[in-house]
């Protein structure tokens, strides 16, 4: 009997119907024949994670196949061992987010680890989103001076305290050769990290809802949920930079 081939759009929706499912199998499935393979390597949905594990065969060369297929699609990394991110080697990646599972407990070196992808894939970076990372406020601040085309960030569950908002305060010093940290920034978060208070945020907001860095929107959300009235009214008086959680807690 003669053997049919599928179309190509057939094809395709089986990759979509079994994703969610059965995403580990799914690659296995590219060996079929010649069809198969090229309509997996153009299944977008199919390149945006990546899971790297301890154990697997060459890691890294999993791993750059991996951001050579997702081109220039966000691209999620899973892994119980962020040691292995340093796998990751993507110089124009333009979104990145890290987070933690807080079940993981790990001795890793968070803030190597995010200086190493920072450092390989950074200056590229317009969105940076850091979720329940044991890193110290002097790695976040490395990192930031490299991100000079970042416009987006977002921290949360971390232990910065005000030093990094103290940073991206600092206006540049005519007389140094350093500029404004972040200049480009537009969209920031800060949620629930233990060493932000609302002193902090007023000094940050202060610097950075004037000129020459305007039109900034973001959020604060302090690990204290109910602040005092003349904290509130200081950070309100810049715009609606409060969560939700704060603004209904407020006295």
């Amino acid at each position: 009997m003669q053997a049919v081939a599928l179309p190509f759009d057939v094809v395709l929706n089986v990759y979509r119907l079994e994703y969610h499912e059965h995403h580990a199998n799914l690659l296995s499935l590219s060996h079929v024949c010649r069809l198969w393979r090229q309509a997996l390597r153009e299944f977008p949905d199919f390149w945006a994670t990546i899971e790297l594990h301890l154990g697997k065969s060459s890691p890294d060369r999993k791993a750059a196949y991996w951001v050579k297929r997702a081109g220039q699609r966000p691209l999620a990394i899973l892994t119980g061992f962020p040691a292995l991110v340093h796998c990751i080697h993507a110089p124009r990646l333009s979104r990145l987010i890290l987070e933690i599972n807080p079940d993981f407990e790990s001795s890793a070196d968070f803030g190597a680890v995010l200086r190493g992808v920072v450092e390989r894939s950074g200056s590229a970076l317009t969105t940076l989103h850091l979720k329940r990372l044991e890193v110290e406020d002097a790695d976040i601040r490395w990192c930031l001076e490299r991100l000079t085309h970042l416009e987006d960030l977002c921290i949360s569950y971390c232990v910065i305290s005000n030093s990094t908002l103290s940073a991206l305060a600092s206006p540049p010093v005519p007389e140094q050769t350093t500029g404004w940290l972040l200049p480009r920034l537009r969209r920031f978060e800060f949620d629930n990290n233990s060493g932000i208070t609302p002193s902090g945020a007023i000094e940050f907001l202060a610097s950075r809802t004037v000129n020459p860095v305007p039109n900034i929107t973001g959020q604060f959300g302090f690990v204290k949920l109910r602040l005092s009235s003349e904290d509130t009214a200081a950070i309100m008086s810049y715009g609606n930079f409060l969560t939700m959680s704060h603004t209904i807690a407020s006295p």
